[in-house]
């Protein structure tokens, strides 16, 4: 796993978008944002994930955190078919979650870019196999695939799974999920009266 800040340079989003120079973001700089990530070396799960092996970190996680239930999304034009262009654009689209988002990357590689505060900056996030990442409630991202147009991934879930995105606007930033994050991570940022 490898994050950077995001150059904003209007071209193809699939891209690394690094800047020039580079400006790379720490584990710790992420961890200050509520986002945590592993490596867990994908060797022998490619297929998916035995949710009876014990003594894989995936699952350890999975436990400690109370996600009772998990699917495998395969983003690609094969795996998706005729709604692929569509939840591509959809994915991309700057949006937050009441739930938090956890991936293991399984193949494939892409980005998932969050929003830095109090500086609102786009930090990317660049995934590929073996990568373990989540993305705390309330949190302000999106996602592209890189320019393979390929991801298979883990999607874990505290309940049913669901994937719900809350587009960012005024109601999204007086959202409960959205204000107990940016108190939770000390941003001091409340939401405009009236918002």
């Amino acid at each position: 796993m490898h994050a950077y800040y995001f150059d904003n340079l209007p071209t193809d989003q699939r891209l690394p978008h690094i800047t020039d120079p580079a400006r790379p973001v720490s584990p710790e700089a992420l961890t200050k944002l509520g986002v945590l990530s592993w490596v867990v070396p994908v060797d022998g799960h490619e297929g998916g994930v035995d949710e009876a092996d014990d003594d894989f970190e995936v699952n350890r996680v999975a436990k400690e955190r109370g996600y009772k239930n998990r699917d495998v999304i395969n983003v690609s034009r094969e795996g998706m078919g005729s709604v692929y262009e569509e939840k591509i654009r959809g994915f991309f689209e700057e949006h937050m979650h009441e739930d938090e988002e956890i991936r293991y990357i399984l193949s494939g590689s892409g980005f998932f870019d969050v929003r830095e505060m109090p500086t609102d900056a786009w930090i990317r996030i660049a995934v590929t196999p073996g990568d373990l990442l989540v993305l705390p409630a309330g949190i302000y991202h999106r996602f592209t695939l890189d320019t393979k147009d390929q991801i298979r991934a883990l999607r874990l879930f505290k309940d049913e799974p669901k994937w719900i995105p809350h587009a960012r606007s005024a109601g999204t930033d007086a959202n409960a999920h959205r204000v107990g994050y940016l108190r939770d991570i000390g941003a001091g940022i409340a939401p405009a009266v009236g918002a």
